[in-house]
């Protein structure tokens, strides 16, 4: 196909941003919209000139959509995917991809079934760096243990995410930061979890002890007036991984590097890496293989309820 035209599912501010996105991307046109305000509907039309409908399903339905981006809210994410792909469309969703394994694997069997790309809304791993960065992580050689806690203050105009028929907390969200990881250290052989919630604060964690040795636990906190910090140390036999003034370093013996990932529209690598994907340029099942994986140990973790 000369041109992919993506419909939004879920224009409030994340979709805006990939819709902007992809009309910088060659190759690609935003042609249709659709939120579950009116008012988020109107802003995104006038803003991207891009008409809208005022039924999601008839935007998963529409000949003139070739791809849709679901950007709803979280717990809309799997129902909105699984209209899409049964629809014959490319799907990518944005985190979470769904709210448990099972419901992940669906979509997963569905997209591959109808021959169609189902992409996770995972941005790091698009960096142009991030191979680069998986094996300089390796440096530190064989590892012993380590932790990385996330956290998100939403502010008070997204206090939906607060809810918890909208959105699961801390779980939801715990899965997007193991890859990284597995995609370092490999295979992981078991997996321990708790979560907590409590006056609109939700924190999980996951702690994977991988099959050729050592632990890392991953962990996210969201709220409203969330401390902004962020503790990270990974450690292995020869190095360590740390933050010095906020800043991922790597510490061996002999070095001390930075370890950040330089700084890169990461909206538009993923965006443009999702379009690669749908014209066969590049792979999709293989990170895809890594999300389900996630989700499943999430679930052995953390049961959902």
């Amino acid at each position: 196909m000369d041109t992919i035209r993506f419909g939004i599912c879920g224009t409030g501010s994340y979709g805006r941003t990939r819709a902007r996105a992809l009309q910088k991307a060659h190759g690609t046109v935003v042609a249709l919209g659709w939120s579950r305000t009116r008012r988020t509907r109107d802003l995104f039309r006038q803003e991207l000139d891009v008409p809208t409908v005022e039924h999601w399903q008839d935007l998963c339905a529409s000949a003139d959509v070739d791809a849709v981006l679901v950007c709803s809210t979280n717990v809309d994410h799997f129902p909105h995917a699984r209209e899409a792909l049964a629809a014959g469309k490319h799907v990518l969703v944005e985190i979470p991809l769904s709210a448990s394994a099972a419901q992940a694997k669906e979509l997963a069997q569905l997209a591959a079934s109808k021959g169609l790309v189902l992409h996770h809304g995972i941005q790091a791993r698009h960096h142009p760096e991030y191979r680069a960065h998986i094996d300089q992580i390796r440096r530190i050689g064989p590892l012993l243990y380590g932790i990385e806690h996330s956290h998100w203050d939403f502010g008070a105009h997204r206090k939906w995410n607060a809810l918890p028929d909208l959105n699961a907390g801390g779980r939801d969200f715990v899965a997007y930061y193991m890859p990284r990881w597995m995609d370092a250290f490999g295979e992981v052989e078991r997996v321990a979890g708790a979560q907590s919630r409590a006056d609109g604060w939700s924190s999980a964690s996951i702690t994977m002890i991988f099959s050729a040795g050592g632990y890392i636990t991953v962990g996210y906190t969201l709220g409203e007036s969330v401390w902004p910090g962020k503790p990270e140390l990974i450690v292995g036999r020869d190095g360590m991984i740390c933050l010095d003034d906020d800043t991922q370093a790597l510490v061996t013996a002999d070095a001390r590097q930075n370890l950040a990932l330089s700084k890169v529209d990461g909206v538009q690598c993923e965006i443009e890496a999702f379009r690669d994907e749908i014209l066969g340029l590049r792979d999709h099942l293989t990170p895809l293989q890594t999300d389900l994986r996630a989700l499943d140990l999430v679930d052995i973790a953390i049961p959902s309820a």
